[in-house]
Formats: C-alpha cells, sequence, structure tokens
C-alpha cells in the first residue's frame, strides 16, 4: 500500500488524487479492532464470534490476533516516511458511518470544486458483521426478511 513499495498499489498509486481505504475487503463492524491488543474489548465480530477473514498478512495487533486481521483505513499524508497513514484509534461499530462520515468530510474539503469518487461500502459483501441495535431489530422482525434469496435464515445471521 506504501507509495515506495516494491509493488505499490494504493489508489494514489493508480491515479487518485485522495484516498481513505482499507487494503481489502474487510469486516463492516468494528473494522480495525485487530490492529492493536487493547482494540480487541472493542471488537464487534457478530456471528462470527471470533476474527474472520483474515488474510495471513503481518499483525500489528499482537499475538492475541491472528495474522491478517488488521483492517484499517489507510489515507495520503506527505510529511508520513510512506506517503500514506492510518487510524490511531477503534473504528466505528457501524463501518459504513465511518465511511460516510470520511466522504462528508472529503467533500467540504472540495469547496463545491468538481469531483469524481469512488466509495466502496463493506457491507455489501462478507464478512458482513451487523451492529448490535440492528441485529436486536431483525430478532423483532422490524428490519430483516425472514431468508435471503438463497434461501439461508436470518436468524442464522443475528
Amino acid at each position: 500500500f506504501f507509495n515506495d513499495s516494491k509493488v505499490p498499489s494504493s489508489p494514489l498509486f493508480h491515479g487518485f488524487d485522495r484516498m481513505n481505504a482499507t487494503v481489502e475487503v474487510s469486516p463492516t463492524a468494528t473494522t480495525n479492532c485487530g490492529c492493536r491488543g487493547q482494540w480487541e474489548e472493542h471488537c464487534n465480530f457478530g456471528h462470527y464470534k471470533q476474527h474472520n477473514h483474515c488474510a495471513g498478512g503481518p499483525s500489528p495487533g499482537g499475538p492475541s490476533v491472528p495474522k491478517g486481521c488488521c483492517f484499517n483505513y489507510w489515507w495520503e499524508d506527505p510529511n508520513s516516511e510512506h506517503g500514506i497513514t492510518n487510524l490511531t484509534n477503534p473504528s466505528y461499530d457501524d463501518d459504513s458511518a465511518y465511511l460516510a462520515e470520511a466522504f462528508i468530510g472529503f467533500l467540504e474539503s472540495r469547496k463545491g470544486q468538481p469531483f469524481a469518487a469512488q466509495v466502496s461500502f463493506h457491507n455489501c459483501h462478507i464478512p458482513f458483521i451487523g451492529t448490535h441495535a440492528a441485529r436486536q431489530a431483525c430478532k423483532e422482525g422490524k428490519t430483516c426478511m425472514q431468508t435471503n434469496r438463497h434461501g439461508d435464515s436470518a436468524a442464522d445471521f443475528t
């Protein structure tokens, strides 16, 4: 992801002027809770009940976090050693709220100037983890369909 890597591949390397991105597909709740051991207490694993979808890379989170379970957000920082920096605090329980807030900040920085943006929300793919409030509303039948289009019961994911 670093701009000075042997094989750089951040959005900045591919023509974007700005970015706020994870390195890969990430969980939809407490996205970066595996990046530091002390953040693990904030992890919302949902029905997975543990870290999941880890790619096996390095683990800055310490020995209690499986390798590849640090899904942090990165953005450009010309003053940092590698030209990028990342979150230094635990991310939100609802990843889409973080992404929306980051995009609003980007919009405000544009001050009416034209732009093209590509925003990828993680809640359209696995590992999907609903917030505690969303899971409760689903259990109460307020928000979820009883089955998905594949016949899986909503109860399996709440």
